[in-house]
């Protein structure tokens, strides 16, 4: 309880009350059971008579134990999410000192940033790899589970600062003022550099330096350092890696992701595809790794096809985006025309016949297209540093113009009594080791700033630079920062050198490249869209103006999105504000031909061609765009539509409970859109102009939903059921059905059913399931299952 006080009756409960510690033990069961277990019949009676969804819920159980509401209500559901991060972190370790500090754990790259966005000074970190920026100083990152991490935005010449502190990781790229045995290392962000004080460990890691990684080689071998031996070098293509079998036809069969049969995917886009049309390499089937991946020139033409054919707004970014992308989709639905954007680069047999090499030489014609020739490195221990280190360069130097993305270099023993010897530990070759590039990144002239509207009227700051940079393919003439706090610590000005670097396929971080003494830049005090005043909050801008250009176009946008209607991306939305069709409501309601069903709800039905004209629009697609949103409304249940109205503060949740509230006991009780804005804004954060447009707005979206979208009562609610998904977005038909079923597709880890690609499919959300007893289905099974409820 309060002050770490450990209770034992209701009296000394009372005496150190604290309400977030007992709405979690509610929560979870434990307020409940300890009652029960001491007898105290009469608060447990009390406790489980209480109704969670009820507006004074905190109230009457601060009235169960004599103590007075402070008028200051718990976010209950970041109580629900910080008990469902404690289930996560649980499944991994039980330490004590990690689960007592479970707010400061980072479970993914987006944690970290909120963390240190907001000031932490320790974050534990629990995960496989993590990119922790040099300029955040003061900070202490401790490992959980010993995850990897590299050091982002090291400034040329500097030292990291010695106010940031590493435990229990594996540090990638950690700068040393120690002797270095071999200058081959310090280009390279998997390897720990062999400095003086260290020691060889016995089994083999990503992160050896490739000189113990030799030095280790040599010694289990029995040789001595000046024996020559023979060192396989080849290039890393930035690919997703696949493993099949490969028939006398040189067909791939049963494709799999990650190569681990228990654990992985089914690619059925790719099953039978035909790899060469060359002579048979086997006349028995034997397996083959391959690292798929899309050529620079791929990366257009797959997104050009995926805009074309599906509507999607955005091209992929990247080769390996591309790649990942392409695969995902060919799991679920294959796609022949899709497939043909893949390339296929062999890098490893299984059963065939002859030596390592031959090997390698008789499974190159399964690729189809020509990469960079692999080399054959020969001399003693000092001989081999040295050419390893000047084909790393080359490499290195080539990869700009290559056609294709290159992200490091591939090691390992040629001959195959040496392979045998050396052996592996667990999954990993002994006899091999991947080196890679550092990450990605180019010096840019900074020109000053530019502030881009995001979700709920946030203003992201853009980076601009005076000439666009290209890396790996992709060109950048701006850099988003973090937040408007982490913007200001830059302290940059106009003609300062900034190094952007790129860690697949985002860009997490800008440094200090050099300083060049211009004018500084100041954070904008107005909204440049219109010219309202911005506010800080949570570190960040935000305009709070409900009828700003660019918040209109961002409830719209929020709306089309979740509505699934294809074709209206920013652009769209932004010339339909222009045009005065700034909201659903003005866009469902002009229109063009009389509808009976629109006049039966009392609206108006006036087409103003002019708008529609202005918007680039002719009377057939006007209508067609109209009959999606009107189809959409006509599906969707009031909360629904608020829920994704786009109004800041009132989310899918907010709008639930909101209405759940309202309707408990009286299923005809009207929202209004008071009740929004005393759920979802504190009064005190806004002047009175703003509260009353903000209502003003609620008002008018409530009104519309009551004539338009399906009215929720009790029983719809006692009846709803979430569905959850991982793995990639359920198809069409799934949706249809779960909407047919008057139940909700959810985004977050709270569902009653999960779809699941497969059922040995392992994620964040299965684990949720198994640990809450969900239950699980295939997309395929799901259907099957739920459409005779209909």
């Amino acid at each position: 309880m309060a002050d770490g006080a450990e209770v034992r009756n209701p009296t000394e409960l009372r005496e150190h009350f604290d309400l977030e510690k007992v709405v979690e033990y509610y929560k979870n069961g434990m307020l409940l059971k300890w009652l029960r277990v001491r007898f105290f019949d009469k608060e447990a009676d009390a406790v489980e008579a209480l109704d969670e969804n009820a507006d004074d819920f905190q109230q009457r159980l601060c009235r169960i134990f004599d103590v007075e509401f402070s008028g200051n209500p718990v976010d209950v559901e970041e109580i629900v999410q910080r008990q469902e991060r404690l289930t996560m972190l649980r499944e991994i370790t039980d330490e004590e000192e990690f689960i007592r500090n479970i707010d400061q754990v980072a479970f993914d790259q987006e944690d970290l940033a909120d963390l240190l966005a907001e000031g932490a000074d320790t974050v534990y970190l629990c995960g496989t790899y993590f990119v922790v920026p040099a300029r955040c100083e003061k900070v202490t990152y401790i490992g959980i589970n010993e995850p990897a991490v590299h050091i982002a935005g090291l400034e040329k010449g500097k030292s990291l600062s010695p106010d940031i502190h590493f435990k229990q990781v594996k540090l990638e790229n950690f700068p040393s003022t120690e002797k270095i045995h071999s200058s081959l290392d310090m280009d390279w962000q998997e390897c720990y550099i062999n400095r003086e004080s260290d020691t060889i460990p016995e089994g083999v890691k990503e992160t050896d330096s490739v000189e113990a990684w030799l030095r280790r080689g040599y010694r289990e071998l029995g040789l001595d350092e000046s024996d020559e031996i023979t060192i396989v070098a080849a290039p890393k293509l930035d690919g997703v890696a696949l493993r099949g079998e490969i028939d006398f036809d040189n067909r791939i069969n049963k494709p799999l992701l990650r190569g681990d049969e228990k654990k992985s995917i089914l690619v059925k886009g790719l099953d039978g595809l035909k790899l060469s049309d060359g002579a048979s390499i086997s006349k028995t089937p034997f397996g083959c790794q391959f690292e798929a991946f899309v050529t620079y020139e791929n990366l257009e033409k797959a997104s050009e096809y995926l805009m074309k054919e599906e509507k999607i707004e955005k091209p992929y970014v990247s080769p390996r985006h591309a790649a990942s992308g392409i695969i995902n989709r060919l799991c679920g639905n294959p796609d022949n025309k899709l497939a043909k954007f893949l390339s296929f680069y062999p890098i490893n047999d299984e059963d065939l016949d002859g030596s390592y090499l031959d090997r390698l030489d008789k499974i190159k014609q399964l690729g189809n297209v020509e990469v960079v020739r692999t080399r054959l490195l020969s001399g003693n221990l000092k001989n081999l540093l040295d050419r390893i280190e000047l084909r790393f360069n080359r490499l290195n130097s080539q990869r700009a113009s290559l056609p294709y993305a290159i992200d490091g270099l591939v090691l390992a023993f040629a001959d195959d009594s040496h392979q045998d010897q050396l052996g592996r530990s667990g999954r990993t070759n002994k006899w091999q080791i991947a080196l890679k590039f550092d990450p990605s990144s180019a010096v840019g002239e900074v020109k000053g700033i530019e502030l881009s509207s995001g979700k709920k009227g946030f203003r992201t700051i853009q980076v601009v630079l005076k000439e666009p940079v290209s890396i790996d393919g992709v060109r950048y003439d701006h850099v988003p920062a973090l937040s408007a706090d982490i913007f200001e610590k830059f302290d940059l000005c106009e003609g300062d050198l900034i190094r952007i670097h790129r860690v697949g396929d985002v860009i997490p971080s800008i440094s200090i490249e050099e300083r060049k003494g211009g004018k500084k830049i100041e954070l904008p005090k107005e909204c440049p869209v219109c010219g309202e005043e911005l506010i800080w909050e949570a570190k960040k801008l935000k305009c709070v103006n409900m009828w700003c250009k660019a918040n209109l176009v961002g409830a719209l946008l929020t709306f089309f999105n979740y509505a699934n209607i294809k074709g209206i991306g920013d652009a769209e939305a932004e010339t339909l504000v222009d045009s005065g069709l700034d909201t659903i409501e003005k866009i469902a309601t002009e229109r063009i031909h009389l509808d009976l069903g629109l006049l039966r709800v009392g609206y108006s039905l006036i087409f103003d061609h002019s708008k529609w004209e202005s918007a680039g629009y002719t009377k057939e697609s006007a209508e067609r765009l109209q009959t999606a949103v009107l189809d959409a409304l006509h599906n969707m249940w009031d909360y629904e539509f608020i829920g994704n109205r786009g109004i800041p503060g009132i989310g899918p949740e907010t709008a639930k409970k909101v209405f759940m509230s309202i309707r408990k006991s009286d299923p005809d009780a009207v929202v209004k859109g008071s009740d929004l804005l005393a759920i979802s804004l504190k009064e005190s954060n806004f002047d009175k102009h703003v509260q009353y447009n903000y209502e003003s707005v609620c008002s008018i979206a409530l009104s519309f939903a009551e004539k338009m979208c399906k009215h929720s009562t009790p029983e719809h609610f006692a009846n709803l059921k979430s569905v959850g998904h991982t793995g990639g977005n359920p198809s069409k038909e799934a949706k249809q059905l779960i909407r047919n079923l008057g139940w909700e597709l959810v985004d977050g880890k709270k569902f009653d059913y999960l779809i699941v690609p497969s059922y040995n499919h392992e994620s964040t959300k299965t684990k949720v399931a198994k640990e809450k007893g969900k239950l699980m289905f295939t997309e395929e099974d799901f259907v099957e299952e739920f459409s005779s409820d209909i």
